[in-house]
């Protein structure tokens, strides 16, 4: 149908669902449990050009990125820090005595720390130092047990946040040998959170979530990275992409197989005129590419509509132009008045010569 937009497929280990695939139809893509979606985009429209808005340049055919299978990380922990309103924390047993109290306060009821009270993390690594007449504490909120308990941690460092910047969080603190206390306050502002996620030496860690780098792709330690176009892999955590054979290329990023790898046509650039395909996409090529000439152009070479592995990209002139340049203008015309000009010269000379020889 022509007002449609090609049909689309889901990812490996993926599912989409199309409302259909006319003009402003949308479809939207999804990995099974246990699967990690890894393009930025999981919704496209079918626009007004019958192209979906993901494809591109790099990605002709609209394929969807792939779906990375999760696993769990070999540990996952908030790092926190808080800044105290109290100047201490400049002696061993002055900085043991704010951990013990800040330690007590965070586990307790009142703190209502989500995966505190719901046991899946502990207090680790808690220390307090002298910073400029505060007292910072920094600490961890390490998961144990479940280690995918990802929310759990996130919803944990938000309700510490809240609770320092409401002035809620206060403790007392054990400040002398005959047991006088102070109460020591977070300063509003003060609370810095991160999630750190450890993954194992065979998975790489993407948006906090330790995955099996997918074929098509290429690992490292920190990123899992489509293979270019023109290159392919084979095997989940490959750490390279093999390239196409000479004078073979792909229709876009992120080729599983070298079966990908065709004889195939980029659709050339046409001067002051648009093609669909559009200009720079990879395409079969017996693709019949139709080509407009902008406003105030019309066609000057070729035909509108051409194949793109065996026709000629045609030309636009402008219209009312009659497509012969300045330059070749010049190299008509030039010679043709020197050569008037000389034969004019010649005639006067003639004339002149055979006046002498009547009057003679």
């Amino acid at each position: 149908n022509e007002d449609m937009c090609a049909l689309l497929s889901g990812p490996e280990h993926g599912s989409l669902s199309c409302t259909g695939n006319g003009i402003r139809d949308n479809c939207t893509v999804s990995c099974q449990d246990g699967y990690k979606y890894l393009g930025a985009v999981t919704k496209v429209m079918c626009q007004d050009s019958l192209l979906w808005t993901h494809q591109s340049y790099n990605n002709s055919q609209g394929s969807f990125e792939a779906c990375a299978q999760t696993h769990s990380p070999s540990a996952q922990a908030l790092s926190a820090q808080v800044s105290l309103d109290q100047d201490y924390c400049r002696t061993a047993q002055e900085q043991s005595a704010v951990v013990t109290a800040f330690e007590t306060y965070i586990k307790s009821a009142p703190a209502a720390v989500p995966c505190i009270t719901a046991s899946k993390c502990t207090v680790q690594s808690t220390s307090c130092s002298n910073n400029g007449g505060s007292s910072e504490i920094n600490f961890q909120l390490a998961l144990s047990g479940d280690l995918t308990a990802y929310e759990s941690l996130l919803q944990s460092s938000n309700t510490i946040k809240d609770l320092v910047e409401s002035s809620q969080m206060s403790f007392e603190v054990t400040t002398s040998k005959k047991r006088a206390t102070t109460m020591f306050s977070a300063k509003a502002g003060s609370y810095s959170g991160t999630i750190v996620t450890t993954c194992d030496a065979a998975y790489t860690l993407i948006d906090n979530t330790c995955i099996t780098c997918p074929a098509g792709r290429y690992k490292t330690s920190s990123a899992c990275t489509a293979c270019g176009v023109g290159s392919y892999s084979t095997t989940a955590s490959s750490t390279s992409c093999t390239q196409c054979a000479t004078g073979l290329t792909t229709y876009g990023t992120g080729s599983t197989s070298s079966e990908h790898c065709r004889n195939l046509c980029k659709v050339p650039g046409v001067e002051s005129g648009t093609s669909s395909p559009p200009v720079g996409f990879i395409v079969n090529p017996d693709t019949t590419v139709t080509t407009a000439c902008n406003t105030g152009f019309t066609l000057n070479t070729g035909q509108l509509e051409w194949v793109c592995g065996t026709g000629t990209a045609p030309t636009c002139k402008e219209d009312g132009d009659s497509g012969t340049d300045a330059g070749t203008v010049v190299a008509i015309v030039v010679p043709i008045v020197i050569i008037i000009l000389l034969a004019g010269i010649a005639i006067i000379f003639f004339l002149k010569k055979r006046n002498r020889n009547n009057y003679g």
